[in-house]
């Protein structure tokens, strides 16, 4: 059975994939009432319909001397938490620098893989180029509205953890049990209790898969940062249509 949320969000998907301009979406777009009606999170100022975009959340593995990586790569073996990395992260936008996507070699399956470079060489499938950390986001919350996400993730590197951190909202961490790991990126970002909360905690003990002791926490802060966007913003006003269109346009992960 198709929902009337179900039916927009293909019918949006389908004027996407044609390539039409953001003129024609605005004209698609729903009224101010039916919109909130069908959809409470959205929110409206005197000027525009606003809506609330997905939550960013960062996925990283840390050691207790805060290394996240060395040489463009992961000084660890952790198979059990890489399996976990792709559950939760499976179905979502996943944004990146573009030293993890050359560590990572390909756009990992399931996913609209984001990166940060300039140089878009490589051609693939749910995978995209953007100029700048601000353009990406953009670009994110662009595809997690279509596809009703809710969350999307930050994975690396450094340098785009510290940008986001007043932004974040939800940390899924995994936390090395070893301080001699040697490395030359870090993530230093601290979890005060008065900040954030902890909704799930689990130890794991050293395997054959898994090299190293490491616990798993999902921590939320308390005061979650709302992020909205005007609307009109959304439908092609914060960047040239043609580019916006050409971005997202059959791109989408399967579901």
């Amino acid at each position: 059975m198709l929902t009337s949320s179900l039916v927009r969000q293909r019918s949006v998907e389908r004027l996407v994939a044609s390539g039409k301009g953001a003129g024609y979406l605005r004209r698609f777009w729903p009224t101010l009432s039916s919109l909130r009606r069908r959809y409470p999170w959205v929110r409206n100022s005197k000027r525009h319909v606003r809506m609330i975009m997905p939550k960013v959340s960062y996925i990283v593995a840390r050691t207790k001397n805060n290394v996240i990586g060395c040489n463009n790569d992961l000084p660890w073996r952790l198979s059990s938490d890489l399996r976990r990395f792709r559950q939760i992260t499976s179905g979502s936008v996943i944004i990146m620098g573009r030293k993890t996507f050359e560590s990572i070699g390909k756009p990992l399956p399931n996913r609209v893989s984001i990166v940060i470079s300039r140089n878009n060489s490589f051609e693939a499938d749910n995978l995209i180029f953007c100029k700048d950390l601000s353009t990406a986001i953009f670009v994110g919350d662009i595809i997690s509205n279509i596809r009703s996400m809710k969350e999307m993730f930050i994975i690396g590197g450094e340098q785009i953890f510290n940008s986001m951190k007043n932004y974040v909202s939800k940390v899924y961490l995994t936390e090395i049990q070893d301080d001699e790991i040697v490395g030359d990126s870090y993530f230093n970002m601290e979890f005060g209790k008065g900040d954030w909360s902890v909704k799930h905690k689990e130890f794991v003990k050293r395997s054959e898969l898994d090299q190293f002791d490491y616990e798993f926490r999902i921590l939320e802060k308390k005061r979650r940062p709302i992020r909205t966007r005007s609307a009109l913003n959304v439908v092609g006003k914060a960047m040239p249509e043609a580019e916006l269109f050409d971005l997202i346009k059959l791109r989408l992960p399967v579901r």
